[in-house]
């Protein structure tokens, strides 16, 4: 589980009023027993009220941020990848879609030129209840002899969702990745000094 923490929180959050008022109040006892009401005493009374308010998502909503999936170690000299693709299962139980993008990182946390990722698919809404859940592959395009994918940095942004507005927000939703697998259909091309060696 990763907390990203959001700068400036308060600013993202609509200013609540300052005073609420009720009119129209139904009083209803919750005692069938009399009392003596005596003319001239003072009598006091109490209620008890709750207010729910939870967060969620209106029309003015923009969100974005960048999250690196790193430890993938994959940094080679004198190597041609001419296609490879990285799979994951996106699960998303926030009532907001996510247009995603991704790049490749190396080991000094560096975006690397020559290696290009283009997405297939942006991630759809879900909600606590009923999670979208979909495939998502990611091409990797290698252009040079190096092949550097230390990490894997996917940028995320996002817009409020009309058929979502006013879905309710909790701690139990977020974005989870799973089944995250690496492939290379065309294996990989060696290049030494005398001849190309291909695996």
């Amino acid at each position: 589980v990763v907390n990203l923490v959001v700068p400036d929180m308060m600013k993202l959050i609509n200013p609540l009023p300052e005073k609420i008022q009720v009119s129209n109040l139904a009083i209803t006892s919750v005692s069938d027993s009399y009392m003596t009401i005596v003319p001239g005493s003072r009598y006091s009374a109490s209620i008890d009220y709750e207010i729910y308010a939870p967060l969620a998502f209106d029309s003015g909503m923009a969100l974005s941020f960048d999250y690196d999936i790193e430890g993938l170690g994959l940094e080679f000299d004198g190597v041609t990848v001419p296609e490879a693709a990285i799979k994951m299962n996106l699960i998303n139980s926030i009532p907001v879609g996510f247009d995603l993008s991704a790049q490749a990182v190396d080991s000094d946390g560096n975006t690397v030129d020559n290696v290009v990722l283009t997405v297939d698919k942006p991630i759809k809404a879900g909600s606590h209840v009923s999670p979208s859940d979909q495939e998502v592959t990611i091409k990797i395009t290698n252009n040079g002899d190096t092949f550097s994918l230390h990490a894997l940095r996917l940028h995320m942004s996002a817009k409020a969702d009309n058929d979502y507005l006013g879905v309710s927000l909790n701690t139990a939703q977020g974005l989870e990745i799973k089944n995250l697998v690496f492939n290379l259909p065309e294996g990989i091309t060696l290049k030494t000094d005398n001849e190309s060696i291909d695996e």
